[in-house]
């Protein structure tokens, strides 16, 4: 604001404020000087107003301005809001292998001659006792299946019945002993198996059931807490027969009844299912309460006093493989099925009381004289019903028994 006075010796006409001047009337009186005060004080006023106004906005612009000109970094806090981190995709569970469960084997049958002169028995005492070690060893129990053959043919029932074998027999058994076998490492030894068949071509009761007892007792003079068993064919043939056509579930009592009881520790039928050729229809018995009789199975060994039953049986593939128009076949699902109801014939007969072990024979002998695939090949549907019946025998406090080559 400027006021300059133009005249110091009176009362001024006129008033410069700014850059305006302002005339006063040419009374000088009081009432004038009062007149031009109000004014000037009017002026005064809206002139205050008028620069705080322009001073408050300087004051809003001058921060932004006093940061422009510093070159000084400034440290702005931003509130970030975080992109959510997806959650990782649902990975879909990689199927379980099928058990393949491998689960082991407790007990392994073996097969081994009859010695027909001293040094065969020295020869087939080594020929064992290698097998039972590596069994015994793998934490199985050997089944040992003594046929009734020798190197030169086969054995004669009623000479072996009437004490010909006898030295052969003892010769054998007191060989196994002295390379180092015991007892209990002894395993089951079965004679005479399947001989209610034409399978040896003497089917003689009286002489079989001498045979049996023989065997048994000449083994236990040598090995007192060893185990000794038989095993009889599900079916029978009579007496003296060459055909396998003749068969029929009937008691086997004829074949034990000369057997002093509580010297057979295990009683063992022998029973598998049977095709009809291709040709003549097919089908067959494929029923385990069929082809393993039970009822049977446990008369027997109620009559010996023998506190265990076993069976040996399996299931096919194929059958007739060396005739294309008679082959015929199971598949897996048909073969599970089998093999659950031997489970079941295995559980109803421990039901009884019975210590129970099943042998299943798995060899291929498609490209032999039998010409049947009896084989679970190794990663198949096969393979995978055998293994699930491994553990439900295992599960049942059952004991298993596996054949293959």
């Amino acid at each position: 604001m400027n006021l300059t006075r133009r005249n110091t010796s009176r009362i001024p006409r006129q008033i410069q404020i700014g850059s305006r001047l302002y005339r006063l009337p040419p009374t000088s009186s009081i009432v004038g000087v009062q007149i031009i005060m109000i004014i000037l004080g009017a002026f005064l006023v809206l002139r205050f107003i008028q620069i705080r106004r322009t001073f408050s906005r300087l004051a809003q612009v001058a921060p932004v301005t006093q940061e422009i000109k510093q070159d000084v970094p400034v440290a702005v806090e931003v509130t970030l809001t975080p992109t959510p981190t997806p959650p990782p995709p649902t990975a879909t569970p990689k199927p379980l292998p099928r058990k393949v469960i491998n689960m082991q084997v407790n007990r392994r049958m073996l097969f081994l001659n009859t010695p027909g002169s001293i040094a065969e028995s020295n020869e087939l005492a080594s020929e064992i006792v290698d097998q039972l070690k590596r069994v015994v060893a793998g934490g199985e129990q050997p089944v040992v299946i003594l046929e009734p053959s020798t190197s030169s043919g086969q054995v004669n029932f009623e000479q072996y019945k009437n004490g010909a074998y006898d030295q052969y027999l003892l010769a054998m058994f007191n060989q196994i002993k002295a390379l180092g076998v015991n007892d209990a490492s002894l395993g089951l030894w079965v004679s005479f198996p399947e001989s209610n068949t034409p399978e040896w071509s003497q089917n003689n009761p009286d002489a079989i059931s001498a045979g049996i007892a023989k065997t048994a007792t000449l083994q236990k003079q040598v090995f007192p807490a060893s185990l000794a068993g038989v095993m009889f064919e599900s079916k029978t043939y009579p007496a003296g027969s060459k055909s396998w056509d003749n068969g029929s579930y009937v008691s086997y009592l004829p074949y034990i009844r000369t057997i002093p009881k509580g010297l057979i520790d295990s009683f063992g039928v022998q029973g598998f299912p049977w095709g009809i050729p291709a040709y003549d229809g097919g089908g067959g018995i494929t029923d385990p309460q069929v082809f393993l009789p039970r009822n049977l199975a446990i008369e027997g060994a109620q009559f010996l006093g023998a506190n265990s039953i076993w069976y040996n049986t399996g299931t096919y593939k194929r059958m007739f493989t060396d005739d294309p128009s008679a082959t015929v076949s199971l598949d897996a699902n048909q073969r599970n099925q089998i093999l659950d109801g031997i489970a079941s014939v295995a559980n109803s007969t421990k039901a009884a009381g019975y210590s129970v072990f099943v042998n299943i024979f798995a060899e291929d002998k498609s490209n032999v004289g039998e010409a049947i695939d009896w084989s679970y090949a190794p990663g198949s549907a096969d393979a995978a019903a055998l293994e699930d019946f491994k553990v439900k025998l295992r599960q049942s406090g059952i004991g298993l028994s596996l054949f293959t080559k």
